[in-house]
């Protein structure tokens, strides 16, 4: 009994972090690309292939997350530092539509929660397999 409620804690917490990743990474590859075609100065080019980077990586973060949450953690973390270091240049590129605008936003959030919850639940959580 004990064992099947841990395990069901154990699979709610993986797919939350599953969910951040996956739809984070998404989100920001949806800007990305919008700020790739709507172009213009350098830094929205170079932050919108940046940001591409970063939405492999949240997406990966979310892929790993099955198995193991901390280098789920580490991928999300990295993604949203990636994605926010360089808001400054894509921003403008990406700002005239505003649910891309506010997608971004929330794939920031996304892959900042997702990143926590990783880690908060990586000693809770038993090892999978």
């Amino acid at each position: 009994m004990l064992t099947t409620e841990a395990t069901k804690r154990d699979s709610k917490m993986r797919t939350r972090v599953i969910a951040c990743g996956v739809a984070g990474g998404a989100l920001a590859l949806i800007a990305a690309i919008v700020a790739l075609l709507g172009g213009g100065a350098d830094t929205a080019i170079g932050g919108a292939w940046i940001t591409v980077a970063a939405a492999v990586l949240g997406i990966a973060g979310g892929a790993v997350a099955r198995a193991r949450l901390g280098a789920a953690a580490l991928l999300m973390g990295v993604a949203f530092v990636l994605a926010g270091l360089v808001a400054p240049g894509v921003l403008p590129a990406i700002a005239g539509t505003t649910v891309v605008l506010f997608g971004y936003f929330t794939a920031l959030a996304l892959l900042l929660a997702g990143a926590i919850l990783a880690y908060r639940d990586r000693r809770l959580a038993r090892p999978a397999g």
